[in-house]
């Protein structure tokens, strides 16, 4: 078993089956060495009625419609609480987790400014819009590696630049998105610092495409030897063998592994179990499809916090992977499994597989792809703040426009800019 930073773990395991390795391929990231209203009835009599146009035609029925529809968005949009977030960190890795039981509300920009920041800064923005033809939840996250660790390292990193991620919104169902970034941490051994985020929300709730929860993950780890950022979302579809009665419960999962320590950090979000019904959680190896033996515990109940309403989360970091488990990581043949008090036999199980690498071009300011002309207003834009730049662009990356690398955004971005431009 592992060792990590957690406290009264609880072991538990599956009958053994190891990982399926055809047609693997390793991930190295970097060589080695390197790093609802109901009416009461009018009770009248009606003597000679006259036939009068009836409010609840056609026309009637449909702006009766549109007002209960207006009326649910606004309902949505009032359903937002505190924003939780928890953290932990250590020089070489981190791990944190958001979540929420209702929609952020659209004027609602929650950060971590709260929570420890010593050896990293990685703020996260969850931003919600309701209203209109459906809510959406948006994740914006960057990160930075505060303190030199290796011998020469320059401190603070720049920081890594992502697009935002955004599961696409449903009428009804979960959503998911995620995403993979790195960082090169400039000086003598010019290795790279790597992320990975995941972000789930579920629909349909009071109507479809109105947004009832969201589940946010995310953990980095500093300059692997070989680096595994692993993401997914836990449902109980995934449970072997499936449920005769799927749960309405989710969450996401992350890990991010260091290579050359062998250790990795670990983030857990669940919406809708309490925190007193959840047994164990565990990291296990085994590919879709299969049951495989436990091999690190993410704790029971009391060791998850609480992050608002309907949600729990788990961080941990500087955890001991098994070398012989590293493999079967970085091929996205590991999955976790939690074990509730209504499914001791595993309620929600979430496969950690491979996601997209993202990066954000310096210059983008309108994030498509290009830097050019068009991209001039945003970024002229960008200079007078975040906030401004946030509402015209919400789906773009206020620090694209840090053309120096130099972590702010300021006048000196303006002739690396313009250089962006030329090129």
């Amino acid at each position: 078993m592992g060792r990590g930073r957690l406290s009264g773990s609880r072991a538990r395991g599956t009958s053994p089956s190891g990982p399926k390795q055809d047609n693997a391929v390793q991930n190295s990231c970097k060589p080695k060495g390197g790093s609802a209203m109901s009416a009461q009835p009018h009770n009248s009599t009606v003597v000679n009625p006259i036939r009068v146009p009836s409010p609840y035609g056609a026309a009637g029925r449909i702006r009766a419609a549109l007002a209960v529809l207006l009326l649910l968005s606004a309902v949505s949009g009032t359903l937002a609480g505190p924003i939780f977030f928890g953290k932990i960190e250590t020089p070489r890795n981190y791990s944190q987790v958001a979540g929420h039981g209702a929609l952020v509300g659209a004027v609602d920009l929650h950060v971590l400014p709260g929570l420890p920041n010593q050896f990293w800064n990685s703020p996260v923005t969850l931003r919600g819009t309701t209203g209109g033809i459906a809510d959406r939840i948006t994740a914006t996250h960057r990160a930075r590696h505060n303190v030199p660790v290796c011998p020469g390292e320059v401190a603070p990193a720049p920081w890594w630049l992502a697009p935002p991620i955004s599961p696409p919104p449903l009428p009804f169902g979960r959503s998911f998105a995620g995403a993979t970034g790195r960082v090169l941490h400039p000086g003598p051994w010019n290795h790279f610092d790597y992320y990975v985020e995941v972000l789930a929300a579920l629909y349909g709730a009071p109507m479809p495409f109105r947004m009832r929860s969201y589940a946010y993950a995310s953990a980095g780890v500093h300059d692997p030897e070989v680096c595994a950022g692993r993401g997914g979302e836990l449902g109980s579809e995934q449970m072997i063998p499936p449920p005769p009665v799927p749960s309405n419960n989710y969450g996401v999962a992350v890990v991010a592994y260091d290579g050359g320590t062998s250790t990795f950090s670990l983030a857990a979000t669940v919406v809708g179990i309490p925190r007193q019904e959840i047994l164990a959680a565990f990291l296990h190896v085994g590919g879709p499809g299969q049951v495989g033996p436990a091999i690190f515990p993410l704790g029971p109940g009391p060791e998850w916090m609480e992050l608002g309403s309907e949600a729990v989360g788990r961080v941990i970091t500087d955890a001991v992977l098994p070398p012989e488990f590293a493999q079967a990581l970085l091929e996205g043949y590991t999955y976790v499994q939690i074990y509730t008090v209504q499914r001791p036999d595993g309620e929600l199980r979430g496969q950690l597989r491979v996601l997209p690498e993202s990066a954000v071009r310096p210059g983008d300011m309108n994030c498509d792809g290009a830097v050019n002309f068009d991209d001039i207003d945003p970024f002229v834009l960008a200079l007078s703040g975040e906030e401004a730049y946030a509402v015209m662009f919400p789906e773009c990356q206020w620090l694209a426009a840090d053309c120096n690398l130099d972590g702010a955004v300021d006048f000196d971005d303006i002739d690396p800019f313009v250089a962006q431009i030329g090129q």
